[in-house]
């Protein structure tokens, strides 16, 4: 984090320079460490989504944001801070060639986060394998997939034209609510419980998944985008169960790691289901 921070924080081009060469080193040794763990797995990288007001906590007009939820964060980084996400990428190509030199297969998948254009994902594609030719003209002994994160409606409705391009793609729940809402998680408390008193709301949808109106959404997103994975964020037995039963026992469920037990008795559960 304060590598992030003195690397867009810069005064000139050297600091900056010097600021992205430290993070490239710390990100390296990093991933070095998860993919030789991984021993073959496949291990997904998000580039780094930081809302930039809660990353530089600095004064000044210049990271001023009136709605951060909806501001300068994901890949519109991209256009701003490009080095940014070309040092996570060297980071990661680099510490893949150094496992897979010692002998242990590599699965890495890069996640693009925040995409609401299919130009935004093609970019940042583009910086990707620009980045792999630059340092490794004869290529990689390993495949490298990039896939696009569909958190915003917009993604969901151009989900079909974002797979065309994209290796793989992953709904990222917890801001596609927000967006669908118009809320943001980290206020909703100040009225929730009176949401719920009244049943103004069925349920927290930040809990929950909205089968009615977030759920919609991934059907949607489903059924048009021409690709054979998804990874959804869900933890709670009920939204697993949906989520599941959406994929057909296909793709992936991310969740935080405490929750990781209580997903798999769900998908187990959900996939028996399925199975009758």
């Amino acid at each position: 984090l304060p590598l992030l921070r003195a690397a867009i924080l810069a005064e000139d081009q050297q600091q900056r320079i010097e600021a992205l060469q430290r993070l490239l080193e710390g990100q390296r040794k990093q991933f070095f460490e998860i993919f030789k763990v991984a021993n073959g797995s496949a291990v997904i990288v998000r580039l780094l989504d930081p809302p930039l007001h809660e990353f530089l906590k600095e004064p000044g007009e210049r990271f001023t944001q009136v709605n951060p939820l909806l501001g300068h964060r994901g890949c519109r980084l991209l256009a701003t801070h490009p080095g940014i996400y070309e040092t996570q990428i060297r980071a990661v190509v680099e510490a893949c060639m150094a496992v897979n030199a010692e002998g242990i297969q590599v699965r890495p998948q890069l996640l693009v986060p925040m995409v609401s254009s299919v130009e935004e994902f093609v970019s940042a594609k583009h910086l990707v394998e620009t980045t792999i030719t630059t340092l490794f003209p004869d290529g990689l002994p390993f495949q490298l997939e990039v896939g696009c994160m569909v958190e915003t409606p917009r993604a969901v409705l151009l989900a079909n034209e974002l797979a065309v391009h994209a290796d793989f793609l992953a709904v990222g729940l917890m801001d596609l609510t927000q967006c669908v809402f118009g809320a943001s998680r980290d206020d909703t408390a100040s009225f929730m419980s009176h949401y719920q008193q009244h049943q103004l709301w069925p349920t927290d949808p930040f809990m929950v998944i909205d089968q009615e109106g977030v759920g919609k959404l991934l059907r949607l997103a489903l059924n048009d985008a021409i690709i054979d994975r998804v990874e959804i964020t869900a933890w709670d037995s009920a939204s697993i169960r949906f989520c599941h039963n959406l994929l057909k026992g296909q793709g992936g469920i991310v969740c935080p790691l405490p929750f990781v037990p209580v997903v798999k008795v769900a998908a187990a559960q959900a996939n028996l289901d399925l199975n009758e």
